[in-house]
């Protein structure tokens, strides 16, 4: 298959050995706190899934954090839940609780957690969403895969601020979806 001029031109502008050391730095030593995580929309086990939907929905978030009376999280909800725990399985949305088909003990990290540990557990884990929490257990914050897709996009600043018209990027906070 041949390759296009915008092809060639992104391989010449990210080949190198000082620009992959540097990525490779970038990705190895900076925390998820660099990647400016979402506000974590929090809801208790009692919630409805259309509560928990309608909220996702005006936060334009992928998932709720569930915590329990303590605030800490016990679990979450994704729009993956959505599917394949509640559409999937015909349930009433109004009446069917958060607390019944959400990923119970999630994976979390701390703030401090490398930005390269993080992709580790979203890709080996199948997920797209990953809670931040405090030592305590009660999340402070979420990161979704756009969060990580953004930063690496930032990496390569010259590269993809010289795309053409045609392949202009769309900023990911104006795409639906976590």
């Amino acid at each position: 298959m041949a390759r296009s001029e915008f092809e060639e031109q992104y391989d010449a502008a990210v080949a190198g050995e000082e620009g992959d050391r540097a990525v490779d730095a970038a990705i190895l030593t900076q925390p998820v706190s660099h990647l400016e995580p979402a506000e974590p929309i929090l809801v208790r086990r009692d919630v409805t899934v259309r509560e928990a939907a309608d909220r996702m929905k005006e936060k334009r978030q992928g998932a709720v954090c569930v915590v329990d009376d303590a605030g800490k999280l016990v679990g979450i909800f994704s729009e993956r839940d959505v599917l394949t725990r509640v559409v999937a399985s015909d349930l009433d949305v109004r009446r069917t609780p958060v607390g019944s088909v959400m990923t119970p003990s999630p994976e979390a990290i701390q703030p401090s957690t490398k930005i390269a540990f993080a992709l580790n557990l979203l890709s080996v884990g199948g997920f797209r969403n990953l809670p931040i929490v405090d030592a305590s257990g009660k999340p402070i914050g979420i990161v979704f895969t756009r969060h990580f897709v953004k930063y690496i996009v930032s990496l390569f600043p010259e590269a993809t601020l010289n795309l053409p018209p045609q392949e202009a990027l769309k900023d990911p906070n104006q795409i639906a979806g976590g």
